[in-house]
């Protein structure tokens, strides 16, 4: 679990952060939101990077495959995204305090 986690959109097109924990269910179901966003199948984006359509449906459905971060990789890229991990604060950031109210 992550205490920073942010999926970037190279075209800065779409944001998705998750201040506090994510896990990995959740972070799989983001993957399927975005796949879907985009309108690429799941048949589409398996046969170009080369992974099992079953192995990519257990991943977007939280179902505890071992997938593995390359393959993880494979996908955040294709949907043209990439992961960046943050340094936690232990003070709160401005959109923390902003929701908190």
């Amino acid at each position: 679990m992550f205490d920073k986690y942010i999926i970037k959109n190279y075209n800065n097109k779409y944001i998705i952060h998750k201040e506090g924990n994510m896990d990995f269910k959740e972070f799989g179901q983001n993957i399927s939101k975005l796949r879907k966003e985009q309108k690429i199948s799941q048949d589409e984006l398996c046969k170009n990077i080369g992974i099992s359509r079953a192995t990519l449906s257990s991943f977007e459905n939280g179902r505890g495959v071992d997938i593995g971060f390359k393959k993880v990789m494979y996908i955040v890229r294709y949907l043209g995204y990439e992961i960046n991990l943050k340094r936690s604060s232990p003070f709160p950031t401005f959109e923390e305090l902003r929701d908190a109210q």
